[in-house]
């Protein structure tokens, strides 16, 4: 529906669409108290006959139609407004989304590399279990030795894992083997 331009100052046009929707609403006794309230402002001479006056009755009428149809009309500014209010709310509902796209793609290299971690732990427990198999080296006392040493490093700690050492490896490849073992805690 095509009609006369509206008024270029935007509160000229607002307060025309309005009131163009509450005379609808309310009915004609609304303008004409309106008529009576607005005699001396001249932001109502459409009432008059002045200045878009032919803009007001063709809100009037597209008004009436609107709720003739059971569809409301709005006024330019009102769906600028509504779609301006409908960009914002996208726009932080994808600001949001790219948030927690963040956080979850965070999260997900966090367990990875936990999971790799894990993996090269236990592959290196299973390498060293088994060179120490492999030599014919049971290191289950030495690592109780270890463990004491760790905790509490005193005369008689360091005195155990020496003995268990020279007692246990007797070859340069038993030698090297449990000095790999200890690397490896």
């Amino acid at each position: 529906m095509s009609g006369p331009p509206p008024p270029l100052d935007d509160e000229q046009r607002n307060i025309i669409d309005k009131l163009a929707v509450f005379v609808v609403k309310n009915g004609t006794e609304f303008e004409e108290m309106t008529r009576q309230k607005q005699a001396n402002n001249p932001r109502f001479a459409f009432l008059f006959g002045g200045e878009y006056s032919q803009y007001y009755q063709y809100r009037l009428a597209c008004e009436n139609a609107a709720a003739a149809s059971g569809v409301p009309m709005h006024s330019e500014t009102d769906l600028v407004q509504s779609y301006e209010a409908q960009i914002a709310a996208l726009q932080q509902q994808l600001s949001d989304s790219e948030r927690n796209l963040k956080a979850q793609y965070e999260t997900l290299i966090l367990q990875q590399q936990t999971q790799v971690d894990a993996a090269i732990e236990k592959l290196e427990n299973e390498k060293m279990s088994n060179l120490t198999t492999s030599v014919g080296l049971n290191v289950d006392t030495f690592s109780t030795y270890i463990e004491q040493l760790i905790q509490n490093c005193t005369k008689e700690n360091i005195s155990n894992c020496k003995h268990w050492i020279m007692e246990n490896c007797q070859t340069d490849r038993l030698r090297e083997v449990i000095l790999m073992y200890m690397m490896h805690r």
